[in-house]
């Protein structure tokens, strides 16, 4: 994980190897929507990274 302290955004790999960008603006979308999250960042990014499961989506 690594953090650009002048744009304000964490960036981690998938595991099929896409870099994913969570700036504080999205975070606190999610917070907001989902106040269950909101002090667990952190770990929401170490899961993106290196999930348990991967699920198909609808195409």
């Amino acid at each position: 994980m690594s953090r650009q302290e002048s744009s304000q955004v964490e960036t981690v790999t998938s595991r099929k190897g896409i870099l994913i960008r969570l700036t504080d603006e999205r975070w606190e979308h999610i917070a907001e929507e989902r106040a269950e999250l909101g002090s667990l960042r952190s770990e929401v990014l170490r899961t993106v990274a290196d999930p348990t499961r991967i699920y198909a989506g609808k195409t």
